[in-house]
């Protein structure tokens, strides 16, 4: 994890979005990809197939938090 320090202090909003580590196109690519193999494993129709299914849907909703947690920071720096 991140250390506290001068790298703290670099808005989010002054990173390039191509440099920035998670952005739209970066989110939505991951969201879709594991939203598809979520899907997939729910389709195998096994109990083994839907706990993996649930499983991925978590991750998709911690990474739609994570998304929303940046849209909010990106909001505060432009005072919004």
């Amino acid at each position: 994890m991140g250390q506290a320090g001068e790298a703290d202090m670099r808005k989010f909003t002054d990173i390039p979005t191509p440099d920035f580590p998670l952005n739209v196109e970066k989110y939505r690519r991951l969201r879709d990809e594991i939203e598809t193999a979520a899907d997939r494993f729910d389709y195998l129709g096994t109990t083994d197939g839907y706990n993996v299914s649930c499983a991925l849907t978590d991750v998709r909703v911690r990474l739609d938090e994570a998304w929303q947690l940046i849209l909010r920071i990106e909001q505060h720096e432009n005072g919004r």
